[in-house]
């Protein structure tokens, strides 16, 4: 019992004297933490200061790290990337592993600015204790805000490296009338600056000019370290009552950080030319000239639907006339042939002849197919059948197909003669005939 009692008291010992803290990473030099603001001089109020707070050990991180953003009076903090940038260095032959953490700071005073440390929270790999977890700080840091004289007496301006300020409309702003609106569309943009903190531009109202601002759209981007800030106003204004009107140029202060110069942008004066609105008389006097000018035609996309309509027209014609060819109608009754369609393929032959009338009074099926005035049976034979199949009661097999003369073939000018009589085909059998004419 005595040497188990021992046992416990020296295992609860070793582990006492082996467990370690972040703060005794930090005094024994294997964890470092190092912050500075950049630049750390010739600073102007409004301008952007960049607070680096750098982690460094020689093992690795075993977890996230967590920063408490600080606070203090006139100073605005923001965070613009949410993650660090990690690199390796060596320091006296040993190999570390940091975390880069940036904050950006705007002093919105003159005077001295004490930034209290940071507040972290790490989880960092030892050798000997393994993954060590807790919170602490990074040392506090101090600046001097300064005002330049050109800036005391003015009420707003921007301390970046680039400032540029546009204006446009979305119209002419001349020969307006009463009730007629028109657009102001004003574009700022900073670098290394942000887009809330950009001005506010409010342009006059003129008696007689009715103006509407639309929300502002803020935007920051962000690429490879560069940082741009856009700030978008436009303002609607409509014209109320006629006359001259004159929209004063606005005047911005930037303080060029680059050059450490005060410079000084305007936007351009805008004139508004809103006439006396047109009498009765005059809209009436106006209103032959402006109906001439809305439907002058465009003759060219006449002549484009002409020329479109007539090519429609002629395909269509050629179809029709086709469709009503002496060829349209016999391919019909051959096609009938192919289904079994006795009645309706002779039909269709019937007309063909009446149509084509290869001799003046000749009016025989048999004698307009190909054999008919020689001694070829097989085509005497398919016509019969044909006969037989459409007009009698009699069972025969159907030919598949029959096949014209050509040198009893209907001449073209035979289309101007008199339609012939309409041929009765088989008085005997009233059915089949009906069937047949009533086909299209």
């Amino acid at each position: 019992m005595i040497r188990l009692l021992l046992v416990l008291l020296l295992l609860v010992w070793h582990g006492t004297a082996t467990a370690k803290s972040l703060e005794d990473l930090l005094q024994s030099g294997e964890l470092e933490i190092n912050s500075w603001i950049k630049p750390n001089a010739s600073i102007v109020v409004g301008q952007e200061l960049e607070l680096t707070v750098e982690i460094a050990t020689q093992r690795w991180f075993s977890g996230g790290t967590r920063l408490k953003l600080p606070e203090a009076p006139g100073l605005i903090v923001l965070r613009r990337d949410q993650f660090a940038n990690n690199l390796n260095r060596t320091k006296n032959g040993v190999s570390w592993v940091a975390q880069r953490w940036t904050i950006q700071l705007y002093a919105q005073r003159e005077g001295e600015f004490n930034v209290p440390g940071i507040e972290l929270e790490l989880a960092v790999n030892d050798a000997s204790a393994g993954i060590i977890r807790g919170t602490t700080r990074s040392e506090a840091l101090s600046f001097q805000a300064l005002l330049p004289p050109g800036l005391s007496a003015a009420d707003r301006w921007v301390a970046a490296p680039k400032f540029s300020v546009e204006l446009s409309t979305d119209r002419d702003l001349q020969a307006l009338l009463p009730g007629d609106a028109f657009t102001v569309d004003i574009l700022m943009q900073a670098s290394n600056f942000e887009a809330m903190m950009l001005p506010v531009i409010s342009l006059p109202e003129p008696a007689g000019l009715a103006a509407y601002p639309e929300p502002p759209e803020l935007e920051n981007t962000s690429n490879r370290g560069n940082a741009k800030a856009q700030r978008r106003q436009r303002i609607t204004y409509v014209v109320e009552k006629p006359g001259q009107y004159q929209i004063e140029p606005q005047q911005l202060y930037w303080w060029d950080t680059t050059n450490s110069e005060l410079r000084t942008l305007a936007t351009p004066a805008l004139s508004v030319d809103a006439g006396a609105a047109l009498t009765p008389a005059e809209a009436a006097a106006l209103e032959p000239a402006s109906h001439k000018t809305r439907w002058r035609p465009n003759w060219s996309v006449l002549l484009g639907l002409l020329t479109t309509a007539g090519l429609a027209l002629g395909i269509w014609r050629g179809l029709r006339w086709y469709q009503q060819s002496n060829t349209a109608v016999w391919q019909r009754g051959q096609r009938a042939l192919r289904r079994g369609d006795a009645a309706t393929a002779a039909h269709w032959f019937y007309v063909w002849l009446n149509r084509s009338r290869p001799q003046r009074n000749w009016y025989s099926l048999r004698r307009s197919v190909r054999g008919a005035q020689s001694k070829d049976k097989d085509s005497d034979n398919s016509v019969e059948h044909l006969l037989n199949a459409a007009f009698s009661d009699t069972s025969t097999e159907l030919p598949t197909s029959l096949q014209r003369d050509r040198a009893t073939a209907g001449k073209w000018w035979q289309r101007w003669l008199p339609n012939a009589v309409r041929l009765r085909l088989n008085p005997d059998n009233s059915a089949a005939e009906q069937k047949a004419s009533s086909l299209p």
